[in-house]
């Protein structure tokens, strides 16, 4: 029997109409009718969901809790029927934008910031935040989803995160727990399965392109000319040169913000703007730090011998990817090493429906299929979708996975965990201006109106026994 709550009252569905999606690392959703004769039932975005299962013995489980995310209601023979679409609580990390940046600073330090400022005031509270003893060296988000940035930190340390039906944050390592039994021909529902042994993502040779890394100190000598007040450096230039003239020491200033000094430069321009043209013979010695495009490529050797056996040429699968934020080449040699541990890996997929109720995505469930081949092999299972057949006869459709690009079990969590630098470089999310942050702040104001009203009273006479009208004396 299915209990549903809407905004806390209990609603009448539709018999077979209950559909609810669990999908490992990602919202969960659930779908249903609410069955409205008298018509009077009114439903809107944000209100709370709870749906509950009762099982023999007499016990409740709860299935889905979050917020409707999509009302609709149709009007037909005298009935209302409602169709909700609802989403988990993951919602509450998706509706709030981040503006924060840090330096130097724990990944866990920055997740408990976030869930502290953001995520608690909607009602959230703390499960565990793992620490990673890992060091982001400067992370900028900028006006970013929560929900983002909590991807992109989990994503740069191997682990997940998630907001349970309990509302509760968990930040950690992907783990992976023992399924309450196995899966075998006789527990799968006649022509339901499917299997595939692919990986679209897969790759054994990783090109990385990042952001720009540093020179050593560099020197240059030009000689003036009495002509030419523009020197174009060898690289764009990182850092305030120093500049010296027939060996004088010359000031120096930013272009375009700075005025008064003999020189300009700014980041990432090759040029340097005298402001007066040196004379014909002067040495002029420019020393700065200059900036170059990083790209490194890495590759798994083993994976390209086995690829080239089967297919017969070289085996190399190549793929080309941009993380901009990177800063040095380590941090990008490790963002490679880290996508060749994820998706240096042919995968398998089975798909199947069965009629037992238990699995849940994270589970490691034993799978025997003499059809395709297995016999027991260890399948994580990513997705679980709950469907009502009938009333109250419910059928489950369960991907489980073997492999990189939906996701592995203890040994990929864990290599993906494995960075060897504890100091990661920089992390942006969100639609940047330049390297600028702007946070807005709301400042609290009072203001005080007096108002000072100054009234005229008019009296005119009013008759009495001594007070008569007259020709100049008119009473009221």
């Amino acid at each position: 029997m299915i209990i549903i709550e809407v905004a806390g009252a209990q609603v009448q569905r539709r018999k077979g109409s209950l559909s609810i999606s669990s999908v490992l690392s990602r919202r969960n959703t659930a779908t249903f009718d609410v069955v409205d004769v008298a018509g009077a039932l009114v439903f809107s975005k944000g209100q709370s969901v709870n749906i509950w299962k009762t099982y023999f013995p007499p016990f409740l489980t709860l299935e889905f809790s979050g917020v409707v995310d999509l009302p609709r209601a149709v009007r037909a023979d005298g009935i209302t029927v409602h169709t909700l679409s609802c989403i988990g609580w993951r919602y509450l990390a998706e509706k709030r934008r981040v503006a924060k940046s840090y330096t130097a600073t724990d990944v866990d330090d920055i997740v408990t910031d976030i869930v502290t400022d953001y995520l608690i005031p909607e009602g959230v509270t703390i499960l565990s935040i793992a620490g990673t003893g890992l060091n982001i060296a400067e992370a900028v988000f900028n006006y970013a989803k929560a929900s983002d940035c909590l991807d992109a930190l989990a994503e740069r340390v191997g682990y997940m995160w998630d907001i349970n039906q309990d509302k509760e944050f968990y930040f950690g390592p992907r783990t992976v727990r023992p399924a309450p039994f196995g899966i075998g021909y006789a527990d799968i529902i006649r022509d339901t399965n499917s299997f595939a042994s692919e990986s679209p993502k897969y790759l054994n040779r990783q090109y990385l392109r990042g952001g720009v890394d540093v020179t050593s100190l560099q020197t240059q000598n030009f000689t003036g000319d009495g002509e030419t007040a523009s020197f174009a450096l060898a690289y764009p230039v990182h850092a305030e040169p120093t500049i010296t003239v027939d060996a004088a020491a010359k000031t120096v200033g930013l272009k375009g913000v700075d005025t008064g000094k003999d020189w300009y430069w700014s980041m990432s321009d090759p040029v340097l703007q005298a402001e007066g043209i040196p004379l014909a013979g002067e040495a002029i010695v420019i020393q700065y730090y200059g900036e170059y495009p990083m790209m490194v490529v890495v590759e798994d050797a083993t994976e390209i011998a086995d690829r080239a056996a089967v297919e017969g040429n070289t085996g190399i699968v190549e793929d080309v990817a941009t993380i901009p934020s990177a800063r040095t080449v380590d941090a990008l040699t490790d963002a490679g090493l880290a996508r060749l541990a994820k998706y240096g890996l042919i995968g398998r997929q089975f798909r199947f429906n069965t009629w037992r109720f238990g699995l849940a995505p994270g589970d490691l469930v034993p799978i025997t299929y003499a059809q395709h081949g297995l016999t027991g092999e260890q399948f994580l299972v990513e997705s679980v979708e709950m469907t009502e057949l009938a009333p109250d006869t419910y059928a489950y459709a369960v991907s489980a996975v073997e492999g990189p690009e939906i996701g592995d079990w203890t040994e990929l969590f864990k290599s993906l965990a494995d960075i060897k630098s504890d100091l990661m470089d920089r992390l942006d999310v969100g639609t940047a201006a330049g390297d600028i942050l702007i946070v807005l702040a709301s400042v609290p104001e009072t203001i005080q109106l007096t108002e000072a009203v100054v009234e005229d009273v008019f009296a005119c006479p009013v008759p009495a026994a001594g007070l008569f009208p007259s020709g100049g004396l008119y009473p009221c």
